[in-house]
């Protein structure tokens, strides 16, 4: 019987590669829509309810779902994917913001867990600094379904080169969703936008920093 070759350790169906790609979808538009709207809304929920029956079928599968991520890339289950996108880098930039470098959701997962960590990664650094950190939080709300890995001082002081860069984006990311919102009041209320001039400012900001 020939050997397996490396290659085919690290390559995973097609069928399942499509279902990976949509949870990462699913879990950058939960990290969105948790910077938008409060956590009682019902968007947020739908959206984990989302989220969690495609994860169901995988763990149910696999027993459980493990994603690692680098800088510009995520790995499932030990199995490289392709480059991060920007349609799932949202999602990956919450984690490694908050010095996630990996997570792996279990059997018995719940919606109401998986809100709670979308709540919690997306959290200020002082938020969860004052909480004791996102294991700490994640214990602290009842969620045993989910498990992170923390970038450990090593991983971290590695990255310091690009450290002051990432908190400048990561600062002009919070003013565009700021100034969105407002934006968004005014179109509902049906008033004319009064923060153009801040807008565009806002998008020059972004565009600096790219």
């Amino acid at each position: 019987m020939p050997e397996s070759t490396e290659e085919e350790f690290n390559t995973l169906p097609e069928e399942d590669m499509e279902e990976i790609n949509r949870i990462l979808l699913q879990l950058n538009s939960a990290v969105k829509n948790s910077q938008l709207y409060p956590v009682e809304d019902p968007r947020l929920r739908e959206s984990s309810a989302r989220l969690l029956t495609i994860l169901d079928k995988q763990i149910e599968k696999r027993g459980k779902i493990s994603l690692r991520f680098a800088k510009k890339q995520v790995v499932f289950d030990g199995v490289p994917l392709d480059e991060v996108s920007g349609a799932v880098s949202g999602f990956v930039e919450a984690c490694l913001g908050n010095r996630v470098q990996g997570v792996t959701f279990s059997k018995g997962l719940s919606a109401d867990e998986l809100a709670q960590f979308i709540r919690i990664i997306t959290a200020s650094p002082e938020e969860l600094g004052d909480s004791g950190g996102v294991q700490t939080m994640l214990a602290s709300r009842g969620v045993s379904n989910i498990s992170i890995e923390v970038l450990n001082a090593s991983e971290e002081t590695a990255g310091t080169t690009d450290s002051l860069e990432r908190k400048l984006a990561r600062e002009v990311y919070k003013r565009a969703i700021s100034q969105i919102k407002t934006a968004m009041e005014s179109v509902k209320a049906g008033e004319a936008i009064g923060n153009v001039r801040e807008l565009k400012e806002v998008v020059e900001d972004m565009t600096d920093s790219l």
